[in-house]
């Protein structure tokens, strides 16, 4: 496999067992994968144990491999939790499509008084006034086209109270 994740595949084309100067191999893209080479050994029965050695060692390093992937993607994870959580500014995601909420950080349920349960699943729009729907809705298409500048405008806390705030948005792909 290529650093891409394309599937290579190795055909030899000399042999140093049958007198030639040196083992010689091309190496070419390819559809052919190591487990499915595997599948059609085994089912064929001609696999020998060198092939089901090689076959073992590689799924073996591949298996650690995706072990030490797995290993650093949840430590990602716990870092940007942490620093999700942990921001000092409210932060909601809303699909960009939809515009729903799909996640939020504690200062957000602090700055509105409801909990994150609430809050995902609602409609961006359902956290401010109506009055102002119109321009929210168009800031929040302004920040999915990419803008950044921040933006004035108001929130509903629990209770009804309007709570003037700056927004910036950023689209994550």
């Amino acid at each position: 496999t290529t650093a891409g994740g394309e599937n290579c595949w190795a055909e030899q084309t000399a042999f140093l067992a049958r007198g030639e100067a040196a083992d010689e191999f091309v190496v070419h893209p390819s559809p052919r994968s190591l487990e499915s080479e595997i599948e059609k050994l085994l089912a064929t029965d001609a696999a020998t144990r060198a092939d089901m050695a090689v076959a073992l060692h590689k799924l073996e390093s591949e298996i650690a491999e995706r072990r030490r992937a797995e290993a650093t993607l949840r430590e990602e994870h716990v870092r940007l939790e942490t620093l999700f959580q942990g921001a000092r500014d409210a932060i909601f995601i809303a699909d960009r499509e939809s515009g729903v909420i799909v996640d939020v950080n504690r200062q957000a349920e602090a700055l509105l008084g409801r909990h994150r349960e609430e809050l995902v699943g609602l409609h961006y729009a359902q956290l401010h006034p109506p009055d102002w729907d119109e321009r929210i809705r168009q800031e929040f298409q302004f920040h999915v086209r990419g803008a950044t500048e921040l933006t004035a405008t108001e929130i509903l806390h629990r209770d009804g109270t309007r709570i003037p705030v700056e927004i910036s948005g950023s689209v994550i792909e």
